[in-house]
């Protein structure tokens, strides 16, 4: 068998995938809609291996979801608009728009040479004023809403690179570019109230305990009998909720209820996930009516008796289920 030859067969195909467009997609109503988005390279120069690692994982997402039929959305941009480019230029005495988009171009070449599946009509770059636009707007509308403010705040200050460094950027005391020892400032900034949907956002990332997820709950029993404390007033308020609950399968977990004076708490949903939310997690259910982002996702429903039994392995000598 002759030895396989990477050059020419990659060339090869990626010239058939190109002259088919097979990674163009269209609006397609008839099948089911997947967005695959590895985070935007910055345009430093050239591709590191740690690229080619991030790249990769996500082109196996794109294609392996296309295989199953899905109409695959895989775009690529470039993160491109800040001080870093400007220091760059001003080191290399060039033009922060020509360093950066030289950088793009050869960036570019090197993302097409390893046959990525992108579709590169929808190709982007942050710098270029067609975009930065659309996140001009959307300041201004925060800032119309009042959700855009200004404030003193102590900041990291590099004073070689002139501008403000994460908390992650500073290692060791210094800047992780320029090495530079860095200064704390109080600086006016601005800042987004993010902070005021903070409990809308632990709402709707909350798995939701109610008609459409409960399938049944699953309560674990140890032999150490030591710590076990009454549950009667929990057991009666989950009871009061399960029966407001119109649902077939949630009736079935009031039998159940009676057991919580168990020391471990699992409830399956209807994603199929068996959460531990522990009995300061039943607390918050019963509260609100959500599984707490706290909860720690233990086996999949799909793993069947196995995933009991791995509970079982894990130290749980009964498991009692809906």
């Amino acid at each position: 068998m002759a030895r396989y030859n990477a050059k020419a067969a990659e060339e090869k195909w990626q010239n058939i995938w190109r002259e088919r467009r097979c990674f163009d997609v269209e609006t397609d109503p008839q099948r089911p809609k997947y967005y695959v988005l590895e985070m935007f390279p910055y345009p430093s120069g050239k591709l590191h291996v740690g690229h080619v690692r991030n790249y990769t994982m996500g082109d196996v997402v794109a294609r392996y979801k296309r295989a199953q039929g899905f109409n695959v959305l895989h775009p690529m941009g470039w993160d491109a608009f800040g001080l870093p480019a400007e220091n760059a230029a001003i080191a290399g005495k060039v033009h922060p728009k020509e360093w950066t988009l030289s950088n793009i171009d050869t960036m570019r070449a090197q993302l097409k040479r390893m046959g990525l599946a992108y579709d590169w009509r929808r190709e982007i770059a942050t710098c270029h004023p067609d975009y930065y636009r659309h996140e001009q707007k959307m300041f201004l509308d925060f800032l119309k809403a009042g959700l855009a403010y200004r404030k003193e705040s102590w900041v990291n200050w590099d004073p070689v690179e002139n501008t403000v460094l994460a908390n992650e950027q500073v290692i060791d005391g210094r800047g992780w570019r320029s090495g530079a020892a860095v200064e704390k400032r109080l600086l006016s900034q601005w800042f987004l109230k993010i902070t005021e949907f903070a409990e809308e956002l632990v709402k709707k990332l909350s798995p939701k305990i109610g008609d459409d997820f409960v399938v049944q709950l699953l309560l674990a029993d140890q032999s150490d009998e030591a710590g076990i404390y009454d549950q009667r007033e929990r057991v009666a308020a989950l009871k009061e909720k399960l029966q407001q609950m119109d649902s077939p399968e949630v009736k079935l977990l009031l039998p159940l209820a009676d057991q919580l004076v168990k020391k471990s708490v699992w409830i399956l949903g209807g994603d199929g996930w068996a959460y531990d939310i522990g009995y300061g997690g039943l607390d918050h259910v019963l509260a609100s009516g959500r599984i707490g982002l706290s909860a720690r996702r233990l086996w999949h429903g799909s793993e069947g008796a196995q995933g009991a039994d791995t509970l079982r392995r894990r130290g749980q000598n009964r498991i009692v289920a809906a």
